[in-house]
């Protein structure tokens, strides 16, 4: 199904079009949601308005509100199977409670999301292996990860974006991402990482940081070759590119021609792809003290 299709069968429920969009959006990217994000996504700065909204899917046994601190305000839970259901995806994992940890890396995603729905999310599991198998090609014999990091592309490009949520000051999550998913980045044309760091935790310098040590250390996954093949291949190059053979003899042309064929071109291209990082505004205080969201 596709987002407005899911759109519009959320809106049957007796939604209007921009409150299924959103509550669309919210089911497929996190099933915890605040008031402030329907106020942004509506364009609603009546605070009764919004009130009313949220509070009507309480009523409507579509959510259940969740206190973490008095002063922060209220977290809704969509869980109703109906709901996701016209989703086309009755038994989605969001329809299950969270630690608060866990919500507020949910509600960082939305977030995100809500801030972009001119993307083409694949916001599903079987969206993403979807993705990968039938549209790119990946063989199906390769092994991903579960696949819970938020996927998207932008556009008529074949670039494949995946999100990474920071939650400590040296972003690690970083280097386990690379680390977990270099068997399928290996077989990916195109892709790129857009680092989501909350308010305060984490600085560009950092995460930058994170991704260079992590794509050093991931340089044998990603490719075929050894980090010294890369190094001596990186320096080669513009020397065969440009007709210069005079410091290279017989042995160095066949071990260029060797990794030639055998290193994925495409790895060469990944490996200086920079890193996006997206700062969000907000601290996501009302879930106390927890890695990221402190």
């Amino acid at each position: 199904m596709t987002f407005a299709e899911r759109s519009a069968a959320v809106e049957a429920l007796g939604f209007t079009p921009r409150q299924a969009a959103f509550l669309t959006t919210v089911a497929l990217h996190s099933g915890y949601c605040l008031g402030r994000q329907y106020a942004a996504c509506a364009g609603l700065k009546n605070a009764k308005s919004v009130r009313a909204f949220v509070e009507c899917l309480v009523e409507r046994k579509l959510a259940n509100r969740i206190v973490f601190r008095a002063d922060r305000g209220i977290v809704y839970h969509l869980f109703s199977k109906r709901l996701y259901a016209a989703t086309g995806h009755a038994d989605n994992r969001n329809r299950r409670h969270a630690s608060p940890q866990a919500i507020a890396q949910k509600l960082m995603v939305l977030d995100l999301a809500l801030a972009h729905p001119e993307l083409d999310w694949c916001a599903t599991q079987t969206d993403r292996i979807s993705l990968f198998i039938t549209r790119l090609g990946v063989p199906s014999s390769v092994r991903m990860p579960n696949l819970k990091v938020p996927i998207f592309l932008h556009g008529a490009s074949a670039c494949v974006h995946f999100v990474c949520l920071v939650t400590d000051p040296r972003a690690s999550s970083i280097g386990v991402f690379i680390r977990d998913h270099a068997p399928l980045l290996r077989h990916l044309t195109d892709w790129r990482l857009d680092a989501l760091v909350p308010q305060r935790v984490s600085t560009d310098q950092a995460c930058d940081a994170a991704y260079r040590r992590a794509l050093d250390a991931a340089a044998m996954s990603l490719t075929s070759a050894s980090k010294a093949d890369l190094e001596w291949f990186a320096k080669t190059r513009p020397l065969v590119v440009s007709g210069d053979l005079r410091t290279l003899d017989m042995a160095d042309l066949h071990r260029y021609r060797t990794l030639v064929s055998s290193l994925d071109q495409r790895g060469e291209t990944r490996l200086v792809n920079p890193l996006v990082v997206h700062h969000l505004p907000h601290s996501y205080t009302q879930f106390g003290f927890f890695a990221g969201v402190t």
